[in-house]
C-alpha cells in the first residue's frame, strides 16, 4: 500500500524533486501492480483536469453517463473486492479502448515498451518461483499484500469521489475528519491523506 501510493506521488513527478528518478522507479513500482507507468501518469493527469466528467476515463464506470446505473452498482462490488485486479482493467481499457484520449504515438510506443517490459517482468518472476519453489514467499510477500491494498484503494477512491457532483478541483473530492471509529480507520490507512 506505501509502495503504490508511492508510485502515485512517481506520477506527479514529486517524490524525489526529480523526474528521472520518479519515471524510472514509476517504471519499477508499476510492475509490481500490472501497471504501466506511462498509462497512469497520463491517466491521472485527465484526472485531475477533468474530475468526475465523462473525459475522467480513471473513474469509469462511475463517471460514464452510458454506463446504467445496475452496472455501476454490480461493478461498485466488484471494484472493492477485486480493486487488484479492476484498476489494471481500467487503466489497460483506456490505452486499448478504440476512442481512449491516448493519441500521441511517441506515447503509444512508450506504452506498448512499458507492457512488453511488464509481460517480460512477469515472466522472469513466474519462472524463477517456479523453479526455486518459491510459491509461499509470493503469495504471502506479494499477492496477499497486493490483494489487500487493492481494497484499500478501492475504499479510498469511494470515499474521495464517489457521489460527487462537482468538476471543481477542490469540491470535486470529499474530505473525511475521522468522528467514528470507521472514517478514522479509512483516514489511517491512507496516511491522513483526506485531511
Amino acid at each position: 500500500f506505501c509502495w503504490s501510493n508511492c508510485f502515485h506521488e512517481t506520477s506527479h513527478q514529486t517524490l524525489f524533486g526529480s523526474k528521472k528518478i520518479s519515471v524510472v522507479l514509476g517504471r519499477l513500482l508499476g510492475c509490481f501492480q500490472f501497471l504501466p507507468y506511462s498509462v497512469y501518469r497520463e491517466t491521472h493527469t485527465s484526472h485531475h483536469a477533468y474530475l468526475n466528467t465523462p473525459n475522467d476515463w480513471e473513474l469509469w464506470p462511475y463517471s460514464d453517463p452510458t454506463a446504467s446505473l445496475r452496472f455501476r452498482r454490480i461493478w461498485v462490488w466488484i471494484d472493492l473486492v477485486f480493486g487488484c485486479i479492476t484498476v489494471p482493467y481500467v487503466y489497460s481499457r483506456i490505452y486499448f479502448h478504440k476512442n481512449s484520449p491516448i493519441k500521441s504515438p511517441a506515447l503509444c510506443k512508450t506504452i506498448t515498451l512499458e507492457y512488453m517490459g511488464l509481460f517480460v517482468f512477469w515472466t522472469v518472476t513466474i519462472c524463477t518461483v517456479a523453479i526455486f519453489g518459491l510459491w509461499k514467499h509470493l503469495i504471502c510477500g506479494w499477492a496477499i499484500p497486493y490483494f489487500i491494498c487493492g481494497i484499500y484503494h478501492s475504499i479510498r477512491k469511494f470515499s474521495e469521489h464517489l457521489g460527487i457532483d462537482s468538476y471543481d478541483q477542490l469540491l470535486g473530492a470529499r474530505t473525511v475528519v475521522g468522528g467514528n471509529p470507521f472514517t478514522r480507520i479509512l483516514s489511517f490507512v491512507n496516511f491522513d491523506s483526506f485531511l
